[in-house]
Order: structure tokens, then C-alpha cells, then sequence
């Protein structure tokens, strides 16, 4: 027996009521292409579209944003995949200043560590701007 198509069992898994049928149909194509490394075609398809700034002129291509639209399914593994890289490779990539971008760090914490600065300059009579 061939197998389903990817789409096919979406489309009769979304008219489901069971969404534990569908998870489960989601996440079984995407173990799939997760182990052997490739990707349905309909994976790789997506509609472009522009979407208009409300800036003045429409016909100029800045004045708007182009979106791919992608299928739940690909929505899903591209998650998968971020999740994967961050827990892995965040450390690596991003340096320590980029706070916001890093777990268990905040934006607040730099501010903290630039006011601990900003004391310690004034208490040693230093110009901060490094006059």
C-alpha cells in the first residue's frame, strides 16, 4: 500500500474531531523527514504574498512586506528545528551582551551591568565617555 500523502491525511485529520490523531499524523511525517533528511515536496512550496505598509505609494516595493505562507506542518518542524539549534548552539553563536536573546537573561540584566559601570566610573572620577 502506498503511502498517504502528507496533505491528504491533514486535510482528513483537520476534519477530525480528535486533534490527538492529527498531532500524532504531524508529528509522524515529521519524524519522518527528520530522520531520513528530506522534506516532501509540498514542504518546500509555499505562496509568497505582499502585504501592503499603508505608506504612500503601493507600487513601490518598499512600502510593503512579502510574507511566505507555509503549511502547519512545515510551521511545526521549522519550531522543532529552532528549538533544537537554541539549546545547542546559542552559547556558541551569541555573545553574552546579546541578553535579550539568551535564556534565563534579560534585557534588564545589561541595564543592571551598565549602571554597576556607570558607578564604578563616577566612584574612580572617570569621564564615561572616555575624555
Amino acid at each position: 500500500m502506498k503511502p498517504p500523502v502528507v496533505t491528504d491525511v491533514l486535510q482528513r485529520s483537520s476534519s477530525m474531531e480528535d486533534t490527538t490523531l492529527s498531532g500524532a499524523c504531524i508529528s509522524s511525517f515529521i519524524h519522518r523527514a527528520w530522520t531520513t533528511g528530506s522534506l516532501p515536496q509540498q514542504w518546500k512550496d509555499s505562496d509568497i504574498v505582499t502585504i501592503y505598509k499603508r505608506k504612500s505609494d503601493r507600487q513601490v516595493c518598499g512600502n510593503s512586506h512579502v510574507i511566505s505562507l507555509l503549511s502547519v506542518a512545515v510551521k511545526v518542524l521549522a519550531d522543532v528545528i529552532l528549538k533544537r539549534l537554541l539549546t545547542h548552539v546559542v552559547d556558541i553563536v551569541v555573545p553574552e551582551s546579546q541578553c535579550g536573546f539568551r535564556c534565563g537573561c534579560s534585557t534588564v540584566d545589561m541595564m543592571f551591568v551598565a549602571r554597576l559601570l556607570q558607578e564604578k566610573y563616577r566612584e574612580q572620577n572617570h569621564d564615561l565617555a572616555g575624555k
